[in-house]
This record gives C-alpha cells, sequence and structure tokens, in this order.
C-alpha cells in the first residue's frame, strides 16, 4: 500500500487516512486485519519541501513537555544514524502501527522514493 503526501503531513491525519485505507483494502480483499499483520507494507511519500517547516503547532502550545519540534537537521542527523543501525526511521509517529495493523511501516521523502524504487528498476 503506497500513498502520496503533498501537502503538510499531520500526525493525527496521516494516521486516520492510514487506517482507513487499510480497512478499505480488507474489505475489498474480503482478508481478516490478521492478514494485514502478516502480508502488507505501508508505505507513505511525503513532500519534503512541505514537512521541514520547524513551527509551532497547537500540540506545542498544549503540551510543551512531550512535543518535539521539527527540525531539517534533526531529521537528517536521525536519518544517517537510522541507516547505519540498518533500521530506517518511520516519520509521523506511525511505527507504532507496525506489527499492530500492518508488516512493515515506511515513511520516504520523494528523493528517497525515487532512488530506492523508480531508479533501480
Amino acid at each position: 500500500l503506497i500513498e502520496f503526501k503533498n501537502s503538510k503531513v499531520e500526525r493525527h491525519d496521516v494516521s486516520l487516512k492510514m487506517v482507513d485505507s487499510l480497512w478499505i483494502i480488507l474489505d475489498t480483499i474480503g482478508e481478516e486485519p490478521i492478514y494485514a499483520r502478516e502480508n502488507i507494507d505501508y508505505i507513505i511519500v511525503y513532500s519534503e519541501n512541505k514537512n521541514h517547516e520547524a513551527t509551532l503547532d497547537e500540540t506545542y502550545r498544549t503540551d510543551q513537555k512531550t512535543y518535539i519540534q521539527e527540525s531539517e537537521s534533526r531529521d537528517y542527523i536521525g536519518k544517517v544514524i537510522s541507516r547505519k543501525a540498518g533500521e530506517p526511521i518511520i516519520q509521523f509517529g506511525l511505527e507504532r502501527f507496525k506489527k499492530m495493523y500492518l508488516r512493515n511501516i515506511r515513511t520516504y521523502t520523494e528523493k528517497e522514493f525515487e532512488k530506492y524504487f523508480i531508479a533501480t528498476n
């Protein structure tokens, strides 16, 4: 399952969209949720330019202790470390759905998606 986001990705909205898409697919193919945990991968391809704005949103204003401000530098450092560890970063809080709903979850910028899936074929 691949979804493309060409706008600012909001954690809550992308989580709901992922779950909705999953249920639609399972209903269409006539399978139970266990099928998704064993067979379906979710990939979200997002616009890098629209998702590295270091802005303070409503989450920060209501819960400053747990909010992590978006940062292009922090994302870059995290990706370098995760690449060396062999475990890619899953953006937008979607990692909590891995194994719970889906076999695997990946998040890629447009450039990463092209590098790993388009240019290699």
